[in-house]
């Protein structure tokens, strides 16, 4: 706080005119919380009669600080000793007019009850300071994801290792190693052209040549061209 040089005077009218002051009417009713308290003029009608009579007079005054708007309240004393407390800074939650005018009356009630001693309003024994804060909503189970391939394409995909003859943990272990995926759920189209092209070459590979199957059969107890014609006669 800020004051003058001397506050003898000051102090002791203060304490007179805090002693004459009467308790404010409760004539308004919180939204939020649903307790009563005094509106700025209920406060002032209690305070003020007591601190003029006693040749003091209160300055509130609005202005800005680092952060925002605030609120200057200054107690004058006949003697011209005065008495400036801290800047109060406004409670607003917007920036426009309206959200100031109200922050500017909230804050102009509190000061002036604090310097003159009063109660503005219900005591709930701190039962609001001490309400333990709102559990934090619960998070809705996340839906499963769905499959990047459709049922259709996916089906294709195992008839089409069927017809190759590559077993089902033959293609498990292509798409293991290809894509770093353990089913076709998993695969994007991309991955699923790559994976039957993949899967095509592996079929090739494992499929026997056909030139090694005319040969087995000769070889299998098939007449040779030669034994043919010697039989002729």
């Amino acid at each position: 706080m800020k004051s003058s040089e001397q506050i003898n005077e000051l102090t002791a009218s203060l304490v007179k005119a805090q002693a004459a002051c009467k308790a404010p009417a409760l004539d308004e009713t919180n939204p939020h919380f649903k307790n009563r308290y005094a509106s700025l003029a209920a406060v002032r009608e209690a305070v003020m009669p007591a601190f003029l009579d006693h040749g003091l007079a209160v300055v509130q005054a609005p202005g800005t600080a680092e952060g925002g708007p605030v609120l200057h309240t200054t107690i004058f004393h006949t003697s011209g000793q005065w008495l400036e407390l801290e800047p109060f800074r406004l409670p607003v939650a917007r920036a426009d007019a309206q959200a100031h005018t109200g922050g500017l009356t909230y804050a102009r009630r509190v000061s002036l009850q604090a310097l003159a001693g009063v109660v503005a309003e219900e005591d709930d024994d701190g039962n609001e300071a001490s309400r333990p804060a709102p559990a934090p909503a619960r998070k809705e189970a996340a839906a499963p994801a769905a499959p990047l391939l459709s049922s259709a394409r996916r089906r294709a995909i195992v008839e089409l290792a069927s017809d190759l003859g590559l077993n089902r943990e033959t293609m498990l272990n292509i798409m293991e190693a290809e894509f770093s995926v353990s089913s076709t759920a998993q695969l994007t189209p991309g991955q699923a052209d790559a994976l039957m092209g993949i899967m095509r070459a592996q079929g090739q590979i494992h499929a026997p040549s056909p030139g090694a199957q005319g040969a087995s059969t000769s070889a299998g107890g098939g007449r040779s061209p030669a034994a043919a014609s010697g039989g002729r006669r």
